[in-house]
């Protein structure tokens, strides 16, 4: 293994800040770990568990033959290798967030033909991917398990066994009971990603969970499924959050699970060196409670996935976007299940392509750039605070 060329590396006395700028990760490592792993690497030493298989999850080590300038080439909007789907089964939930930008809540309703339609969409475009990857959220996705189980039975019998397949769940955590977890297994998910402020801050209907029962959820996914603790990253220091972090490390559990520092404001460019800075400290202080795997993604709004064909959000009312922020707004939508993807709106959100620039090639911020003037101003500043 060797470190991916689009690493950007921040060197300190107690820390390692590593930014890759492919899959737009930014990680933190103690000065140890920084250490062993170079040496590791040096010596050429197998290295596929623990903090290895993590850092090789997020893009920053890369097998030695691994061809990066291709990876762009296939990620580029011009391709349609990959199908993704993010999928909003219902838009209800049991909970009840002042922060969600789903506006979800217990009243919210369904299109009646939400399934059927999901599934004749996938039908008639699956074909034309060599691979489908959905991620499940809402609203609390689990509260429709039975919608997930249907699609993504009709939608296993339509792919071919080569085609790559894999699944993620965005949750509150509240219904990850052991049978629910049995069941997001026999559907193929590997990925739980679970909201920890929607349960921890602010909202009345905790009170009647509970925080043993939110941890039990925690304890029965971990070890079964890759296990994602999502934290907003001005909520880390709270005590609830620490001391969440402390009964995981004291049960054993602290290097089972992931902790995703996330923002609901954003990566703004106006705002970019506060909020890597923000976002740096509140990374190092996670490593520094005996959380080992820890990261964020750091994307300016201008660099969004929206970029790429094949990537869609689809409601729960069967309309198609394709940036999350839209949900709610038909009149963004670039299409509906049942009458499928409209062109003229989809072009609204293609942008150029910049692997005609042979100058970007060499950069290790181009795929974060992307050609974008304003984009460029963004990694251009964020060269100056790592470099």
């Amino acid at each position: 293994m060797v470190f991916s060329r689009f690493n950007i590396f921040e060197e300190s006395q107690d820390y390692s800040v590593i930014f890759n700028t492919f899959n737009k990760v930014v990680t933190v490592l103690s000065d140890q770990d920084s250490r062993m792993l170079r040496f590791d690497l040096k010596s050429k030493v197998s290295i596929g568990e623990g903090l290895g298989k993590f850092l090789i999850e997020k893009g920053v080590l890369i097998s030695k033959d691994e061809d990066e300038l291709q990876k762009l080439m296939q990620k580029n909007h011009n391709n349609k290798d990959i199908l993704n789907l993010y999928l909003v089964p219902t838009n209800k939930c049991n909970l009840n967030c002042r922060y969600c930008f789903m506006k979800s809540n217990p009243s919210c309703s369904d299109s009646a033909d939400l399934v059927s339609d999901t599934v004749e969409f996938l039908k008639d475009n699956v074909h034309k991917y060599n691979g489908i990857n959905i991620v499940w959220f809402g609203g609390e996705p689990l509260l429709a398990i039975d919608k997930m189980e249907e699609i993504t039975s009709a939608l296993k019998n339509e792919i071919e066994q080569n085609i790559f397949y894999s699944s993620t769940v965005i949750t509150n955590g509240v219904l990850l009971d052991q049978a629910n977890v049995l069941r997001l297994q026999e559907i193929g998910v590997k990925r739980v990603q679970i909201v920890v402020d929607c349960m921890l801050l602010g909202n009345d209907e905790y009170s009647s969970f509970g925080y043993e029962k939110f941890y039990s959820n925690i304890k029965n996914v971990c070890g079964k499924m890759e296990t994602i603790l999502r934290v907003d990253y001005e909520n880390i220091e709270r005590a609830e959050v620490k001391s969440l972090f402390e009964d995981l490390i004291k049960s054993g559990y602290g290097d089972k699970v992931q902790i995703y520092l996330s923002s609901r404001n954003g990566a703004e460019l106006s705002r970019a060196r506060e909020y890597f800075d923000n976002i740096i400290h509140a990374l190092k202080k996670v490593v520094t409670m005996g959380m080992k795997y820890a990261y964020s993604v750091y994307n300016p709004s201008l660099a969004c996935a929206v970029v790429y064909d094949g990537h869609y959000i689809v409601d729960s009312s069967g309309n198609i976007y394709k940036c999350a922020l839209q949900i709610g707004k038909p009149q963004e939508s670039v299409g509906t299940l049942k009458e499928g993807i409209e062109e003229d709106r989809l072009s609204k959100w293609q942008l150029m392509n910049a692997f005609t620039e042979t100058s970007c090639m060499s950069c290790s911020i181009y795929d974060t750039c992307k050609n974008n003037k304003d984009a460029k101003r963004w990694g251009l500043g964020l060269v100056n605070i790592l470099v």
